[in-house]
C-alpha cells in the first residue's frame, strides 16, 4: 500500500491542541516531551496509594452501569 508524503509529513508536524492518550504518564516514555495539549486518562500509578479509592461495593444496589 502506497501512503501520500504530504499525508504523512502533516500527521508527523501537525498535532492537534487536544490529545488524549489512554495510559497513565508514568508509563509513557519521553513524558517530559508532552505538553499541556495531552491528556493522559489511565489509572494513577504511585507507591504512596494517592489516587488509589476504596470502592463501597457491598453498598451498591442495582445492575452496573457502565
Amino acid at each position: 500500500m502506497m501512503y501520500r508524503t504530504d499525508f504523512l509529513d502533516e500527521l508527523a508536524e501537525e498535532v492537534p491542541d487536544l490529545n488524549i492518550v489512554y495510559t497513565s504518564r508514568e508509563f509513557q516514555l519521553f513524558e517530559d516531551e508532552f505538553d499541556e495539549r495531552f491528556h493522559f486518562v489511565g489509572p494513577p500509578i504511585s507507591d504512596d496509594g494517592e489516587g488509589s479509592q476504596d470502592i463501597p461495593y457491598d453498598e451498591m444496589d442495582g445492575p452496573p452501569v457502565c
